[in-house]
This record gives C-alpha cells, structure tokens and sequence, in this order.
C-alpha cells in the first residue's frame, strides 16, 4: 500500500527516488556569522504505477481526484516509510497523473489503512504518477 498526499492506493509498483546529495554551506567573507546554506536542488522525475479499487460510484471522482493533485506536492507514505520526517525530510512535487485504465469490474475485495473493503460492483483505476522530490527546509 501506498499514501500520496492522503489517497490511498492498494498496490504500487516502483521506486521511490530519494535525491542523493549534500548542502554547500557558504559564509560571506569578511561579515562574521552571516551566511545561508544553500539548498540543494530537486530530485530526479520518476514515475510510480499506482491501482485503487473502489466502489463503482466512485469510478469518475477517482480520476479525477488523482489528476487534481497535479502541480501540488505531496507527501509519500510506502512500505511504513513516512518520507516526509527524518532522515528523509521530503516533499514530492506532483508533475502529472496519466490514467493508464481504468474499468467497472464485478468485485473487489481487500484492506486499505487497516478497514475491509468489498464491492460489487467495483472500479479499477490504474495510473502513473510522475514525482520529484523536493526537500523540506
């Protein structure tokens, strides 16, 4: 399971990209205890393929909410890792959301943060989300 920016998705497939870099300190020469950390840049874009099944009525508003998360950020909670507190301290920046499919089927079944869930019918939505992190200050 995964949680981007509090939509829950029941399967996922890839890697959550954290930026490998270092902060350059740079101190004003000639001004004592002045000087700013220069922040690094973003991450590298990366995509993760995201399923969520729910209830049929839902099948409409699950894309579109997906694709309402365009040019916001994110928080990223995969596999009980929150990448958002230490020793990550990241925000996602969401470039895009591409429904890949999206389909009424008969029934779905499953867990999702803890509660049951069946439907009859169901949604599947299948999507890609495009990523890069962006670190907290």
């Amino acid at each position: 399971m995964i949680n981007i920016g509090g939509f829950l998705f029941d399967l996922y497939e890839g890697t959550v990209e954290v930026p490998k870099w270092s902060g350059v300190p740079y101190v004003q020469p000639g001004v004592p205890n002045v000087g700013i950390h220069m922040q690094p840049p973003a991450g590298t874009p990366f995509g993760l393929l995201t399923t969520r099944f729910d209830a049929a009525e839902y099948f409409e508003a699950n894309q579109r909410r997906q694709r309402d998360k365009i040019g916001l950020h994110a928080y990223i909670i995969a596999d009980g890792i929150n990448y958002e507190i230490a020793p990550y301290r990241l925000r996602f920046f969401v470039l895009d959301v591409r429904i890949v499919s999206a389909e009424i089927i008969p029934m779905a079944a499953g867990s999702r943060n803890g509660s049951t869930y069946e439907h009859s019918p169901a949604s599947k939505v299948v999507s890609e989300w495009i990523l890069v992190a962006v670190p907290l200050s």
